[in-house]
């Protein structure tokens, strides 16, 4: 932090980001020095004996010559990347010097490396295989560090070239990724071009400002999680209120003025959404099937066939090998499920996305589940988050996140255009209710459709497991709690991801960095140590810049940082920007997660908690919109968005509670 600046551009790595490349290349330049000297010193006698013995000798001496002094390079490189703790970039002003070198020496060894090349394939003749064997080696191994470099130098490379490139540049910047993601190569049609340009504009905004490279946003994540344990250890040693429940309190978190309490319909059960979450997790297909049953699930899929039959107008979409009909009917038979499948759509475009209907006896409901983010075009999705009105009959005050009420309403028209749903609820299942659900991309388009939906069905229930946190306006929300149920496990990161927390991350990674004492090389050699429990090996806790309640001040109104706090000018600048737009959003309408949120979390305080195992208990309560208005930053946030690993859960509460269930489903709740 800043960007490490070189032959008068910015890259895409920070100036004390080769200590661990350093080491590694210095063993590795080591070992072929060591190799090289020995085979020269045992049969340097002979060379002569070979044809163009003088080129070989050549390459032995500037070969020797190359490595010796690279080695020397970097361990000067080491040391100067060393320097200093992260924003004090004046400490390693002689990288870039050394990075110079190290690029003359790396050509000269190309020189060399084409003349032991052309050597070993034409001039080898009449050699000691030992010499011939070590030169060839020698060969090959170095044009693959020249093709790694040459990879690493693509990815290193920043189009922008310095920071003070405008918000358009960078935009267009953005947009060219969206399409080259996407692999879309050919003329975009006007909702894409939209799409993507959302994109390039909400990403080009967001990193304004940040001169940040990849490793200092992971080191001030691991700094800012930190300083969350750290306020929430305090927090458990001093209050006697449950852990997980209180801990929104000590980050200085409230509940929003004028909150209304709101009653938990009789169907927001844990057994229900037990019985729900199959159905979406059997919509991601064959993809989470295989990951979920390593390493034979795909084989399982492949030579399995489906016992039904769907007909043309029942499936849409190519099944290669009916892999996807097979899972889902894997999924159902593995929780015992009797329901027939209805519908199975497989087509992913932008803003179309994979659903399948199915037809759940035990429920006695049709079930529309939605498939979450799978492929990039679901990505885009997820990352066009401004906000748009719902539809044109609603108040103009209900809003959500645009590109899932694109999907949304897609997904509508696909189901009035081919009567799917008419055609589900035929006289057989005219009694059967409509559940809507899905998971993550597909827990937000499963809540917008569900609204859509309520005028023509108004005993629609929606179940979105692990939604986005940033879906809904207040108001929409508010009206979504009468027949929508949100399921959250432990510390997961989506339903907390919204353009105002990401925001706060922002500020709070920036200030982390700049607080911190420490080099960003020992702050990563504190995560093995922190593996084995060992949290204090490397890092000085009890530092106040490691413990400060740095999440709480981010959140409190008389928030501000003052230039005696901040060591670099140009640092001190970038964050009091990153503050003044946080604060513009916080004046900006909030987005909140969908419905009643049951919020299931371990009943142990255990942090570093194994991923769902079948030991771990879990416990479950009704939770306000304020608990996730910030990021939780453990190493569980990703864990536990996973669908299989939130179905363990239900399933691990069901088996404790069962008794419990309906008493506890009309608790009281706010938003």
């Amino acid at each position: 932090m800043p960007a490490l600046t070189a032959f008068k551009r910015q890259w895409n790595i920070g100036s004390d980001d080769f200590v661990f490349p350093g080491i590694a290349m210095l063993i590795i330049r080591g070992i072929w020095l060591l190799v090289l000297v020995l085979v020269y010193l045992a049969h340097h006698q002979h060379f002569n004996s070979c044809k163009d013995g003088q080129v070989l000798n050549a390459f032995f001496f500037g070969m020797i010559g190359l490595l010796a002094s690279k080695v020397v390079v970097n361990i000067c490189l080491i040391y100067h990347s060393s320097k200093g703790n992260i924003s004090e970039c004046s400490f390693r002003r002689h990288v870039a010097q050394v990075l110079y070198v190290k690029l003359a020496l790396f050509i000269m060894e190309v020189v060399w490396l084409v003349m032991g090349t052309y050597w070993a394939t034409f001039e080898y003749k009449n050699c000691d295989f030992i010499i011939v064997g070590t030169v060839r080696a020698m060969v090959s191994l170095a044009w693959i560090g020249v093709f790694v470099f040459t990879i690493m130098f693509i990815f290193l490379f920043s189009p922008l070239g310095n920071d003070s490139s405008s918000v358009d540049d960078a935009s267009n910047i953005w947009r060219r990724r969206c399409r080259l993601i996407c692999c879309s190569f050919r003329a975009d049609d006007s909702l894409t071009s939209d799409a993507y340009s959302d994109i390039a504009k909400l990403v080009s905004v967001y990193f304004q400002g940040l001169d940040l490279v990849p490793s200092d946003i992971a080191a001030g994540l691991l700094l800012v999680g930190r300083q969350q344990k750290s306020s929430y250890d305090n927090m458990a040693t001093s209050s006697s209120h449950q852990l997980y429940g209180d801990r929104h309190n000590v980050l200085g978190i409230t509940e929003s003025p004028g909150s209304t309490p709101f009653q938990a319909a009789p169907w927001m059960t844990v057994q229900k959404a037990c019985s729900v979450m199959k159905f979406a997790l059997a919509a991601y297909g064959w993809p989470f099937y295989s990951y979920s049953h390593l390493p034979f699930g795909c084989c399982v899929l492949c030579c399995t066939s489906p016992r039904v039959s769907l007909s043309e107008d029942q499936l849409e979409g190519a099944d290669c090998c009916s892999c996807n009909l097979v899972s889902i009917e894997k999924h159902m038979d593995e929780h015992k499920s009797s329901c027939d499948i209805h519908y199975v759509s497989l087509t992913n475009q932008l803003f179309i996305n994979p659903f399948s209907i199915f037809l759940d006896h035990d429920l006695q409901a049709v079930v529309i589940a939605i498939r979450g983010t799978l492929s990039p075009k679901d990505a885009i999705v997820d990352l066009t988050a401004f906000a748009d009105i719902i539809h044109e009959s609603f108040p103009k005050s209900y809003k959500a996140h645009k590109g899932m009420i694109k999907s949304a309403q897609n997904l509508l028209e696909r189901l009035k255009r081919d009567n799917l749903l008419g055609r589900a609820f035929n006289n057989e299942h005219a009694n059967y209710d409509l559940i809507v659900c899905g998971h993550s991309l597909g827990a937000g388009v499963a809540a917008i459709l569900s609204m859509l939906l309520k005028p023509d069905y108004p005993d629609v229930q929606c179940i979105s497991f692990s939604p986005p946190g940033g879906l809904l306006s207040e108001e929409a929300y508010k009206a979504s709690m009468e027949y929508t149920m949100s399921v959250i496990l432990g510390d997961d990161l989506v339903p907390r991801l919204s353009i105002q927390t990401m925001q706060d991350l922002k500020v709070d990674v920036m200030t982390a960095l700049n607080d911190c004492p420490y080099p960003k090389y020992q702050i990563f050699c504190s995560l093995p140590f922190r593996a084995l429990k060992c949290n204090r090996c490397l890092l000085d806790e009890t530092d106040s810049s490691m413990t400060r309640p740095l999440v709480q001040n981010t959140h409190s109104p008389q928030n501000s940082y003052t230039i005696e706090t901040i060591t670099n000018s140009d640092v001190h600048t970038n964050i009091q920007e990153a503050v003044e737009s946080r604060d513009l959003l916080r004046l900006q309408t909030p987005f909140y997660a969908p419905g009643c949120i049951m919020y299931i979390t371990p009943a142990s305080n255990v942090d570093d908690r194994p991923c769902c195992s079948s030991e771990e208990e879990y416990t479950w309560r009704w939770a306000g919109q304020s608990e996730f208005l910030f990021l939780k930053v453990t190493p569980r946030m990703g864990a536990d968005h996973m669908p299989n690993n939130v179905l363990n859960a239900l399933t691990k509460l069901l088996s404790d509670t069962p008794d419990s269930i309906i008493v506890e489903s009309q608790q009281t709740l706010s938003t």
